[in-house]
């Protein structure tokens, strides 16, 4: 039975093209003992490390969606008085098939305001409102009445654009296009 053996590698260094590989230089015990049994007589000996030890992954979660409001969006104030708004969009997306014909795509996305943003876009938004948000992704489970488990995602939003201009801005551009006109 052979005898357990140890290898120490010494000069050990990471190489920077290939972070997940250690180059160490072999030991001058080991490298006799190598070329007693035969063996290459390089001083170098290369591994590979495990790579997920190492994996830094950065905790990102961030959506930016543009689609309009599919329902009037709900807003109510909760129990512990925080105001908070919960409608739905549709995202529209184009794309070619296989045979080059144009197809349409509609995917729908629940999204929820809080606090002062709610209560200020609670009476400009409503159906069919196109808007442009940023949040993040939220989900929620539970269990309905029937005991079964429920699970929801739904967008947690930072930012609002209302990308159609309300009355106010449209009735001040007629004023403007019709005194310029007048003076023309």
């Amino acid at each position: 039975m052979a005898a357990h053996q140890t290898t120490y590698i010494t000069n050990c260094r990471t190489n920077h093209w290939a972070p997940n590989t250690v180059v160490g230089t072999l030991s001058a015990n080991i490298l006799a003992t190598r070329a007693a049994n035969g063996l290459t007589h390089s001083s170098t000996l290369i591994f590979r490390r495990n790579p997920m030890p190492t994996l830094r992954m950065p905790n990102i979660n961030q959506v930016a969606l543009s689609g309009r409001l599919v329902q009037d969006p709900d807003f109510r104030f909760m129990d512990n008085g925080a105001a908070r708004l919960r409608g739905r969009i549709a995202v529209n997306r184009s794309y070619r098939d296989r045979n080059q014909e144009w197809q349409e795509e509609t995917s729908f996305f629940d999204i929820i305001l809080w606090q002062k943003a709610a209560e200020t876009l609670a009476k400009r938004l409503h159906k069919g409102t196109p808007v442009f948000i940023t949040g993040r992704l939220q989900s929620h489970s539970w269990r309905d009445s029937d005991d079964q488990p429920r699970f929801r995602v739904q967008v947690q939003v930072r930012n609002l654009q209302v990308l159609e201009r309300d009355a106010e801005d449209m009735q001040e551009e007629n004023v403007q296009q019709e005194t310029a006109l007048q003076a023309a």
